[in-house]
């Protein structure tokens, strides 16, 4: 999950470990800095009443239904605020895929990024990535 990567990436350093409380479904800094992390697909009244969402990042975006993203767009509503989204695509066609490939929205940074753009990719996953590519279906 993303919330088991972060918790990871704090306990890995140091200065971030000494900075950040981690807990179930939170992170929060010294600062007042606050990582709140809930589900799109049964959580959107408990995320519509937040406020002061300055970042919300959305993982395995392919996932998310259409009506979760037409009640998510509105809540993200502080200036300058950003919404990132990460998915592999699959469907084409998908609300993601509609709302962030088809339709490119106003304001927009778009990076596809693929496994040799990740400097953690181990020889190991290059092995499974090879097996998989000979082994399995498309």
């Amino acid at each position: 999950s993303f919330h088991a990567e972060v918790r990871y990436a704090i306990a890995s350093e140091p200065w971030l470990a000494a900075f950040y409380d981690v807990g179930i479904d939170y992170v929060r800094g010294r600062n007042g800095t606050e990582f709140i992390f809930r589900g799109l697909r049964y959580n959107m009244s408990a995320i519509r009443s937040m406020a002061q969402i300055d970042i919300c990042i959305i993982e395995e975006a392919e996932d998310v239904p259409e009506a979760s993203w037409v009640d998510l767009e509105p809540t993200i509503r502080a200036a300058n605020s950003e919404i990132w989204v990460i998915w592999n695509p699959r469907i084409d066609g998908s609300p993601v895929d509609k709302r962030f490939r088809k339709t490119i929205p106003p304001r927009s940074c778009i990076a596809e990024i693929n496994y040799w753009d990740n400097p953690y990719f181990s020889p190991e996953m290059e092995e499974l990535r090879m097996h998989q590519q000979r082994t399995l279906d498309d």
